[in-house]
């Protein structure tokens, strides 16, 4: 079979227009007021809050960050003209009329119902049996918490390996595998469960120039920032490395006592409405998402429906992009986005992390993925996207030269949202206080490992994504 390289995500589904039916409906909220210490995800050391987000006008937003990365959009297909000599061409014009209003209801309904459209429709990808990478690891035995499994374990990162990837292949026994970026290839188990997702990018002439943009547009927090002196130890040296890192959206964890959104001074906020603003990276956000779809629908499906209990309960809450499902990001705005090892223990334990890497450098040589768990060493090129389950396979980055740049775009979902929810929008330690408590959270959390091989087994098989 031919391959069609991420065709079926590369039409309406996966760059949503910024007027596309709101996913923000589904994903949000905003909530309790605590300080973040999970010390295994992306909000490190940063607030949560139950009052709404300041959102600035677009008049307040810098234009320098905006407008560096305004993807060319399509020229608008000229209008129809109504032939008033002709009662056919009025008829018609009704009838498109009529069938537009009846889309335009459709859409609206979808709007505010449970789970996005695109969670309804998924597409699907032609597979050949050569895009199949055997993962080495079975998805079930990777590494997870127990009771519960609602994050990862809290593990620091475990390989004492270098990253160097010619030292990985040539010493270690790792595995080099030479991806273009462009063709889909998925690590599976010997259970053809895939669990590991080279995306790839849409079949979209103008996508590089798109993540040009972007890119541009994290070049420009970056050194906006810097030059305010905005950027705390917090945002400069978290332990993924000595790079700009900052997360935004909603999350939970490390103590608070509700879900919230992540709170930053005024003038970095500025910054980031600024790039949440951004054709470009809006743009990039909406493939993440309409990939997840597609690759794996039942799990996308389980985080509309968690999520979407979540942000119907807490209207506040704020996401950060209107055609994304994942309810936080990551902008790591370099200008050598180049991660150490580690796990994202505070993501949901099996959920899937969405990573678009964007700059200028030769993939090649450097900017490689390291999946330490799988000992694979992944060429990762700029525009491309990789969907992984992070708090389960430890990941890094190959260093790349010094006079390069490397940028990057996270998604994810904090697993303290989940577990809120089926908690019944309670903490998990007000079950703690009465036997008939404690029964009942046994009963959600689920016996050792029920819970895990529950989310293992909304992973695709490869047989329904070919």
């Amino acid at each position: 079979m031919e391959v069609d390289p991420l065709n079926a995500i590369t039409s309406n589904m996966s760059v949503l227009p910024l007027g596309a039916p709101d996913v923000r409906q589904l994903l949000n909220a905003s909530a309790g007021r605590a300080r973040c210490r999970e010390g295994q995800d992306d909000n490190d050391g940063f607030e949560l809050t139950s009052a709404p987000a300041g959102f600035m006008p677009d008049e307040g937003l810098d234009p320098r960050i905006v407008h560096a990365a305004t993807a060319p959009t399509p020229e608008s297909p000229p209008s129809c003209q109504i032939s008033t000599d002709s009662q056919g061409g009025v008829h018609r014009r009704r009838q498109k009329d009529a069938s537009k209003n009846r889309r335009g209801l459709k859409r609206q309904a979808q709007a505010t119902s449970a789970l996005p459209a695109a969670a309804r429709r998924p597409r699907k990808i032609v597979m050949k049996a050569k895009d199949r990478i055997p993962a080495g690891v079975g998805s079930k035995d990777l590494p997870h918490s127990q009771s519960g499994s609602w994050v990862g374990l809290r593990l620091g990162a475990r390989s004492k390996q270098p990253s160097d990837p010619k030292v990985l292949v040539g010493e270690y026994g790792y595995e080099l595998v030479e991806w273009d970026g462009c063709t889909t290839k998925i690590f599976a188990d010997d259970g053809s469960i895939g669990f590991v997702f080279l995306v790839g990018r849409p079949a979209d002439p103008s996508w590089a120039g798109v993540c040009s943009k972007a890119a541009e547009a994290l070049k420009a927090v970056e050194e906006i920032g810097r030059n305010q002196e905005l950027f705390g130890s917090a945002y400069t040296s978290n332990r993924r490395g000595p790079f700009v890192a900052i997360p935004n959206g909603v999350s939970f964890g490390g103590g608070q006592t509700e879900p919230g959104n992540l709170v930053h001074s005024r003038a970095l906020q500025i910054l980031i409405q600024s790039l949440l603003k951004n054709q470009g990276v809006c743009r990039i956000a909406g493939f993440q998402s309409a990939a997840f779809a597609t690759l794996a629908p039942e799990l996308f499906r389980h985080y509309g429906a968690e999520l979407g209990a979540l942000f119907q309960r807490y209207p506040s809450l704020k996401t950060n992009f209107t055609n994304s499902i994942f309810p936080a990001a990551s902008f790591n705005c370099g200008p050598q986005s180049i991660s150490n090892s580690h796990f994202d223990s505070g993501n949901l334990s099996f959920g899937l992390c969405a990573l678009t890497a964007l700059g200028e450098f030769d993939h090649r040589d450097g900017g490689h993925l390291i999946l330490h768990t799988l000992k694979k060493v992944v060429e990762f090129p700029p525009c491309s996207t990789i969907l992984l389950p992070s708090a389960a396979v430890e990941h890094a980055n190959s260093p790349i030269a010094p006079h390069e740049l490397r940028y990057s775009i996270a998604q994810y979902a904090s697993g303290g949202l989940f577990r809120w929810v089926a908690h019944d929008f309670k903490a998990a330690k007000t079950f703690n206080s009465t036997k008939k408590g404690k029964a009942k959270r046994l009963e959600i959390d689920g016996l050792d490992d029920e819970r895990w091989l529950n989310g293992i087994n909304l992973y695709p098989k490869l047989s329904q994504i070919s």
